[in-house]
């Protein structure tokens, strides 16, 4: 989506110069081009050195006997079963009867990295000093990187390939990485489709537990897959249409039950998501008629209403680390209304704020008060927090409340709307601070509330603005300047899809320059 303003002059002869330096200055920030990092953030020269950093026998063995406890997130995290799959590739490692491939070196490095980290994180307790341990988790992590950027992990469709790229998707997908995220995801993607693991009748004919395995991993993939079709504005790389493996097995364990009903409602989330571009905002999309865009609007909004009052009923009061639970998962509220209001934004292909629905101002609305009732108690937590609801809420989910409020307070001249900017801004820095790829999406946040505080603080009155000709109006943030073209899909969160090259800057990005002129 992106926003205009019809009737906001120029403030040439109206207004302070204050306003068109802030317009200025927002254009500047969206001009300036910040490419996300597609590569690894660390390596090793090559994947031979992993054998020469190997951890102590005795390290290995105390982390593999900690995985012996009840419950791992490690397990829940990653498509992985239990610890018996990493007690054999250690077994391989370290007593090696035959060559072990750099794909199988990939995970064992990767599993234990997120192993150490959430015995680091999560259980705070061990028999081994913080120190220590950090060591151990920095070497694991240049072994699996290094295993990362062999060519072999993307040209090779085997098991161990897809499952070690499907880590480093998780890691991409926790720094909020979407550019890494995307090349590592269509890898793995063309991993599965090439061995078939998206077919029922395939795994079927499989052991029950490597079915049980590969069932875990597609799925894995295809979250991710999903997850980025509307962040970028591109098709999906796994089609539901070529799709026919069944969804994973419930688990029988009560404490479990609420983390797998988490993930197949995410799985669920996501797809949605995905249909919100491909039915409103993708191409083939922009040439729906009124009738035809209202009632998708309203069947994906009460799809969406549905998957939320489901989401609802997940109680997690007894689940394994229920705390945590809570943690990983508070963003979703804000999620919910914040595709409520794009979803409701494409009721209409015009350009014109007036014809943006009450439904949308207001769920909008209900995105940035949901935040500021939630957003204590994250900061509460801590700084790990924090960085998680940063991911969620200005990266995986949709940049829309914000803009759709401010452009509510422009063309309304709404202080209220201007007091719930400024609220939603004394929250952002913090976020800021600890989540690098969010940085970009805040500093326009701070932008559009100054330009909206000028605006409205300014001594235009409604006469000089319905006198002003158009050829003086300034085309505020993420608008583009020719009417016919439909481009109300620029309001979507990510920012490193603004400027990335080859991404596809018609669809749900913000990649477009501001217009007009400020002479």
């Amino acid at each position: 989506m992106a926003s205009r303003i019809s009737q906001l002059p120029s403030t040439e002869s109206t207004g302070p110069s204050q306003i068109v330096d802030e317009v200025r200055s927002l254009r500047a920030i969206i001009r300036n081009k910040q490419t996300g990092d597609a590569q690894p953030q660390k390596a090793l020269s090559g994947v031979a050195d992993n054998y020469s950093r190997q951890l102590p026998v005795r390290v290995v063995i105390k982390l593999l006997e900690v995985l012996k406890s009840p419950f791992r997130l490690l397990f829940f995290m990653h498509p992985i079963e239990g610890p018996q799959y990493l007690e054999s590739l250690a077994q391989r490692i370290y007593f090696p009867v035959a060559p072990i491939s750099i794909g199988e070196l990939t995970v064992f490095y990767g599993l234990l990295y997120n192993h150490i980290r959430e015995v680091i994180e999560v259980d705070k307790v061990s028999d081994m000093s913080l120190p220590e341990l950090r060591r151990y988790q920095d070497v694991c992590f240049e072994a699996f990187q290094a295993g990362v950027q062999s060519s072999e992990l993307y040209a090779v469709p085997t098991h161990a390939n897809t499952l070690a790229l499907t880590i480093a998707i998780l890691d991409a997908q926790f720094t909020g990485n979407l550019a890494l995220q995307w090349n590592l995801t269509s890898a793995a993607a063309r991993h599965c489709i090439t061995l078939a693991y998206h077919r029922e009748a395939t795994v079927q004919k499989m052991s029950a537990e490597m079915a049980k395995q590969c069932r875990r991993l597609f799925w894995h993939v295809y979250v991710s897959s999903q997850s980025m079709v509307l962040p970028l504005g591109k098709a999906p790389m796994i089609h539901d249409y070529d799709v026919d493996l069944n969804p994973m097995v419930a688990t029988s364990d009560s404490a479990s039950a609420a983390w797998t009903a988490a993930f197949d409602l995410m799985r669920a989330f996501f797809s949605l998501q995905a249909s919100v571009y491909q039915r409103l905002y993708s191409p083939w999309a922009t040439n729906l008629c009124s009738e035809s865009r209202v009632r998708t609007v309203q069947e994906l909004s009460a799809d969406l209403e549905q998957w939320f009052g489901r989401w609802l009923s997940v109680d997690h009061s007894r689940a394994h680390h229920s705390e945590l639970f809570h943690v990983l998962f508070i963003p979703v509220h804000v999620a919910y209304y914040s595709l409520l209001a794009l979803i409701h934004r494409a009721a209409t292909s015009s350009s014109s704020i007036e014809e943006v629905s009450s439904e949308c101002f207001t769920f909008a609305r209900k995105g940035l008060q949901t935040h500021l009732s939630l957003y204590p108690q994250v900061a509460a937590i801590g700084t790990g927090a924090v960085q998680l609801y940063a991911i969620w809420v200005f990266v995986r989910s949709s940049f829309t409340p914000y803009i759709v409020t401010f452009v509510h307070c422009i063309s309304q001249t709404d202080k209220n709307d201007l007091d719930t900017l400024r609220e939603v801004l004394g929250t952002l820095d913090e976020i800021a601070t600890v989540a690098n790829h969010c940085q970009r999406q805040v500093e326009v946040c701070k932008a559009l509330y100054r330009t909206a505080h000028a605006f409205i603080h300014s001594n235009q009155n409604a006469a000089q603005q319905a006198q002003a000709h158009h050829e003086r109006t300034i085309n505020l943030p993420l608008q583009h300047y020719d009417t016919d073209l439909f481009d109300w899909d620029l309001l979507q969160s990510d920012i490193d899809s603004w400027v990335a090259d080859g991404m596809n800057r018609s669809a749900v990005t913000l990649g477009i320059q501001l217009d007009g002129s400020t002479q």
